[in-house]
């Protein structure tokens, strides 16, 4: 009589001990659902503050300490370098500059990874923030600034600037596989610079496309001289080459100009090149030279051919290939499109920064300190449950 009143109390303290894990299991999967969505818009505390003032010892920018917001204007004092990693983001809280001043900048990014500048808060407008001076830099992204002020630089894309690209100064140096788009006045502004290669550069939306500074006596040293410029294609400019003389001195004719394309703007030439020009295409603009040919400083061609112009109305009578007639300062205009003229773009990939990863991180690790006990409990209850049947 004991041991079947005993059963009997065990059977009805398991049947009603069963429903226990079920419920907490409810409770914990209700707990997950309510907090999921929140968990995912949450967003992550993390990036590193940089205050105004000098950079006074070497320093190296990392991802993980990215990003790097802007809080007044940055130089990097005598004989100091700034170190900037792939995958950094360098936010500018204001309009504030990050200057080299007499130390060194380098911003050396990857295809994968660049190195980003732009605003803490992008607006879509130009000119938020103010100067970016680099040494060298490579696979970056500068979005809302100024201008840049740099060394070498390949692989590179300026959007939305008030100057675009200005290079001073320099001697062989290389500027390839660039895209500067919508500039407020100059996109690519040359001064000081020799020997240098410009080649494979977009400009798109530019008041001046691209300006030669000549600031005086050539003897200065302060003109740039012999610098080529190749497989640019610049479209949607007011003026696509300008020169500006140090008057009272003219520049000297030593810069070449070929193998690119200016279409759809203004006025391709609205003063006179400062050197070579020949072997380009320009195409669907309103005029193409804004000076008398006979005051020209520049040659418009090589003494055999010089550049393809939609505008050109001549006639080529012995099918040679080049008009019978001059066009402008151009003694040899060509009848048809040069072959492998303008720049092939490259565009760097837009690549997340490291701070949304950390969100799909903290859920996957709440999923697995959740639901995996949730599942534990639910498999213990009905392990409990069968055992309860099996003394019954």
């Amino acid at each position: 009589m004991i041991r079947r009143v005993h059963h009997t109390l065990f059977h009805r303290g398991d049947s009603l001990a069963r429903p226990v894990p079920m419920r907490r299991a409810g409770a914990l999967l209700l707990l997950f659902v309510l907090v999921l969505p929140a968990l995912l818009f949450v967003p992550v505390a993390r990036g590193t503050d940089v205050a105004a003032g000098d950079i006074t010892l070497n320093t190296t920018w990392n991802r993980g300490g990215s990003p790097y917001y802007i809080r007044g204007n940055v130089r990097v004092a005598f004989n100091v370098t700034l170190s900037i990693e792939p995958g950094v983001d360098v936010l500018f809280a204001g309009n504030y500059s990050l200057g080299s001043g007499s130390g060194r900048i380098f911003a050396n990014g990857t295809p994968a990874e660049p190195v980003t500048f732009a605003p803490a808060a992008d607006n879509g407008k130009s000119w938020q923030w103010g100067l970016l001076e680099t040494n060298g830099m490579h696979d970056c992204r500068v979005i809302g600034g100024e201008r840049v002020n740099a060394g070498p630089m390949y692989r590179c894309a300026i959007e939305r600037t008030w100057a675009g690209v200005l290079i001073y100064g320099g001697y062989g140096e290389r500027f390839e596989n660039l895209t500067i788009r919508q500039s407020e006045t100059f996109a690519l502004e040359v001064a000081g610079a020799f020997n240098c290669t410009f080649s494979n550069i977009t400009i798109d939306r530019a008041k001046v496309g691209v300006a030669l500074v000549h600031v005086g006596h050539p003897d200065t040293g302060a003109d740039p001289m012999g610098n080529t410029f190749s497989h640019l294609t610049v479209s949607n400019f007011t003026q696509g080459v300008r020169v500006n003389g140090g008057w009272p001195y003219p520049p000297p004719k030593t810069n070449l100009l070929t193998k690119s394309v200016f279409r759809d703007g203004g006025v391709t030439f609205p003063t006179s090149f400062s050197g070579h020009v020949y072997a380009n295409n320009i195409a669907n603009t309103t005029g193409d030279f804004g000076f008398p040919a006979a005051d020209g400083i520049g040659d418009y061609d090589d003494g055999a051919r010089g550049n393809y112009w939609s505008n050109y109305t001549g006639t080529d009578a012995n099918y040679d290939g080049i008009g019978d007639s001059v066009y402008g300062p151009d003694r040899h205009p060509l009848m048809v499109l040069v072959p492998d003229a303008g720049a092939r773009p490259y565009d760097l990939p837009i690549v997340p920064s490291a701070a949304p990863i950390l969100g799909p991180l903290i859920v996957g690790l709440l999923v697995t300190l959740i639901v995996v006990p949730t599942i534990l409990v639910l498999l213990l209850g009905r392990r409990r449950a069968n055992r309860g049947r099996g003394v019954r």
